[in-house]
């Protein structure tokens, strides 16, 4: 499942998507089903509505690799 809105995620899911500072690196981890691809595109929707669009997210699985594209 995922979700649109950010009023959707949990309060430390929200915080990885609004609160991290614009020009910031992180990393995000999580078991399987956590949220992660999610909250990825979440904050690459919430960064371009900021006008920042150099931006890169970086997966190290097939999965998250073959849906990002698709989303942004």
């Amino acid at each position: 499942m995922f979700w649109i809105r950010t009023d959707q995620l949990d309060p430390e899911q929200r915080q990885a998507v609004e609160n991290i500072p614009v020009a910031s690196s992180f990393l995000l981890t999580g078991p399987a089903g956590s949220g992660k691809t999610n909250i990825l595109l979440l904050r690459a929707k919430y960064l371009t509505l900021k006008l920042q669009s150099n931006f890169k997210i970086i997966v190290f699985t097939k999965k998250p690799a073959n849906v990002c594209p698709g989303r942004l």
